[in-house]
């Protein structure tokens, strides 16, 4: 980590529980150690286990968190109301780079009732406030990020980012849509899968489209898109919102899917893509399931707290901003 931006992180840390304490938010403190995790296809947990002393060969197999949700949905389904929680996660077998460590700090809140548009400006208020502090505003000025935080932000729909920018039409048909992908870009495979042709052009040619010079709030992704969000009353799109800063994702936010067994089908059929490429399916927490279900209508955001604090310094990689990135500690 830079030292400069000790004293920087430090005001954001603090800086976000002012936010958030106002806004009638409860701090919260879940376990980074669970038994059993939302399966998600592509995100590969670290794995450990407790080695009871009083009872020999008694070995309780647990994950490191990679996102407090699996914690945070059956307390907000106890509790109601708003809660968030500043923490740690863990993610495996992804590459150590600019925007990536193994340890990293999410800021994660829920609110309940509520919805994806009540989570998208309550993001851009809070985003608002962090010019007020003395010491991020310094720090914002000093790498001009002051003007892109401060600019009113663009809203524009998934579909209409694929048009603007590929020329591709997203369409519901698996095939047509993957010809049209490849069509535009050889890369994508002929045997791709919808998800896979969609993620890659994500990935390769809309983010590094976006505006860079104001946040960018992509929002309504097409249905096939599975995640835990509700799908839109017409179906066509689920209740969903990412969050861009100069071209780098910040938030994800979902209008929850509080149905128990839509729930419970997509933990399921994200094990079975996990065995499609040959990974191992994920202890499933199925109290998730039924964690919501007698909520009223709630939203949920996770923030990559490290990637806003890049912006803020504008540094280009993570390491310039956490404490003792395993990059480093491999290195030496």
């Amino acid at each position: 980590m830079q030292p400069e931006f000790i004293a920087v992180r430090s005001a954001l840390l603090r800086k976000t529980r002012s936010f958030f304490h106002t806004a009638g938010y409860l701090e919260v403190d879940t376990p980074v150690l669970r038994p059993r995790l939302i399966p998600e296809a592509h995100i590969d947990p670290f794995e450990t286990s407790y080695e009871d002393p009083y009872r020999a060969g008694r070995s309780v197999p647990l994950y490191l968190i990679p996102s407090p949700e699996v914690s945070m949905k059956p307390l907000l389904g106890q509790i109601g109301g708003r809660i968030y929680q500043l923490g740690h996660c863990f993610r495996n077998a992804e590459s150590l780079g600019e925007q990536h460590n193994p340890e990293f700090t999410m800021l994660e809140y829920y609110e309940c009732p509520a919805d994806e548009r009540t989570l998208l400006t309550r993001t851009q208020a809070y985003i608002r406030s962090l010019q007020s502090d003395t010491q991020l505003s310094h720090a914002a000025q000093a790498c001009g990020a002051n003007r892109v935080l401060s600019a009113s932000p663009v809203e524009l729909t998934v579909r209409d980012a694929f048009e603007r920018y590929t020329g591709i039409v997203v369409t519901d048909h698996e095939q047509d849509f993957v010809a049209r992908c490849r069509a535009f870009d050889a890369q994508v495979s002929p045997d791709a899968r919808w998800n896979d042709a969609f993620d890659y052009i994500m990935a390769a040619h809309i983010e590094p489209a976006l505006p860079r010079d104001r946040p960018v709030f992509l929002t309504q992704y097409p249905w096939q898109a599975e995640v835990l969000a509700r799908r839109a009353d017409d179906l066509s799109s689920r209740r969903r919102w990412e969050l861009y800063i100069q071209g780098r994702e910040i938030a994800n936010c979902f209008a929850e899917e509080q149905h128990p067994s839509r729930v419970s089908e997509f933990m399921h059929r994200q094990n079975e893509y996990r065995q499609d490429r040959g990974a191992e399916p994920i202890r499933t927490a199925h109290e998730v399931s039924d964690a919501l279900k007698n909520s009223e209508p709630c939203a949920g955001c996770a923030l990559g707290f490290d990637r806003l604090l890049m912006t803020i310094c504008g540094v280009s990689s993570i390491e310039g901003v956490i404490f003792s990135p395993l990059h480093d500690t491999i290195r030496h």
